[in-house]
């Protein structure tokens, strides 16, 4: 097996030998460049500035096609079985994994969304997104087994902050898919890190500290939900043109999600007169200032604040069609952060023992996370509790 996993660190640098073999024997570099003029003024070179979604983007186009039992082994990547397909699909992915990788070393990432499209934005970067990701944990799976936890820990690294540049754009739906990520991360990691010893702690430790921001609830989703859904129904309804059919400018929306108003409902509640829209339409812009502060608040208190001011808005039909329920989301963001906080504090239990839980916070509340030794590893508690049940991450074989 390590030969089948180590053996795609040197398909790239083979192919540019085979490559320089065959073309540079049959013109030398010096012959084929014209004769330079020492006087004439040479154009500026030109660097595009560094853009991660670049590299990622390659290492969608080289994504390797699965069949159906590839496909349910990366849909199961944490729990699915190192067998040979699974091996087989790991090498085949080295050329999307080595862009991955490339693209996790760089700061900035820009997916050059069109914001313009409002609510039929499209984000076909996502679903690749976490289809690469998967690929990189189910690598991490197969170099923890082999012993490369040096290794591991970058295809982790890699994937956690694919995942952060994939939410950095601060679509819901984004920040749903790099919290999804995260975990799927989060609980390969935890697996395995009981057993991990420095260089490869310090390593993950330095990465982790290191990941871009992310998308978030409060200092990005709600801007980013408001400018293109409400603002920007808004802004097509105020350039509607004399004679024009101001359905035809926003169809495409109504009746789009799921339990939203048809468009009867909407024209039964607010008339057919487009100012008479608008106005509605503005009415609801204060959903989005009040909600901001809710997330200063303890869970326990954000929540039931939350959705009475949900529902407040959402008596109106159009407000309903238009705005996000926050507090269904809350609760699964929450838990990421937290999750991803355990982690770092994981990683510095491991290599410093539980005293160094005291100098890491708990996102939720404050305060430290509970330590609780288990067979083969231990086990770290929040104080946000989902259902009823406190967050948890357990470290060791049965990590989760």
């Amino acid at each position: 097996m390590t030969g089948s996993i180590h053996s795609r660190r040197f398909r790239a640098l083979a192919s540019v030998l085979i490559a320089a073999a065959l073309g540079c024997a049959a013109v030398p570099a010096a012959a084929a460049a014209p004769p330079t003029d020492p006087g004439a003024t040479q154009p500026e070179a030109r660097h595009a500035a560094p853009n991660a979604a670049i590299q990622y983007w390659q290492a969608f186009a080289v994504l390797p096609g699965m069949d159906e039992k590839q496909r349910a082994l990366v849909d199961n990547v944490t729990t699915g079985d190192l067998d040979p397909a699974a091996m087989a699909l790991i090498n085949s992915s080295a050329n999307s994994l080595k862009q991955l990788h490339r693209g996790a070393a760089v700061r900035e990432c820009d997916w050059g969304l069109h914001y313009e499209d409002g609510p039929m934005l499209l984000l076909p970067h996502l679903a690749k997104a976490r289809d690469l990701s998967r690929l990189a944990c189910l690598r991490a799976r197969a170099e923890f087994q082999e012993g490369d936890a040096a290794a591991a820990v970058e295809d982790l690294a890699d994937a956690l902050t694919l995942a952060r540049h994939g939410g950095q754009d601060a679509t819901l739906i984004a920040i749903l898919v790099q919290d999804a990520i995260e975990q799927m991360a989060i609980k390969v990691a935890a697996s395995n890190l009981s057993g991990m010893k420095s260089p490869a702690l310090q390593t993950f430790s330095n990465r982790l500290s290191q990941l871009p921001p992310g998308g978030s609830l409060k200092e990005s989703a709600v801007k980013i939900e408001r400018q293109f859904g409400l603002d920007w129904v808004i802004d097509q309804l105020k350039h509607v043109k004399p004679g024009e059919n101001w359905q035809d400018r926003i169809g495409g929306i109504i009746g789009a999600g799921e339990g939203t108003p048809t468009f009867q409902e909407l024209v039964k509640s607010g008339g057919d007169d487009v100012q008479n829209v608008i106005k509605r339409l503005e009415a609801s812009r204060p959903y989005y200032e009040q909600i901001v502060p809710l997330f200063d608040l303890p869970p326990d208190q954000f929540h039931p604040r939350a959705e009475a001011l949900f529902k407040q808005f959402a008596t109106d039909p159009w407000g309903k069609m238009m705005l996000p329920d926050f507090a269904k989301v809350y609760d699964k963001h929450m838990s990421a952060e937290v999750r991803i906080a355990m982690l770092r504090a994981a990683v510095a239990v491991q290599e410093g023992g539980p005293d160094a839980l005291k100098t890491i916070k708990d996102p939720a509340g404050g305060g430290t996370f509970e330590h609780h030794a288990t067979p083969g590893g231990f086990e770290l508690r929040s104080k946000f509790a989902v259902d009823g049940k406190p967050v948890t991450l357990t470290v060791g074989p049965s990590g989760s």
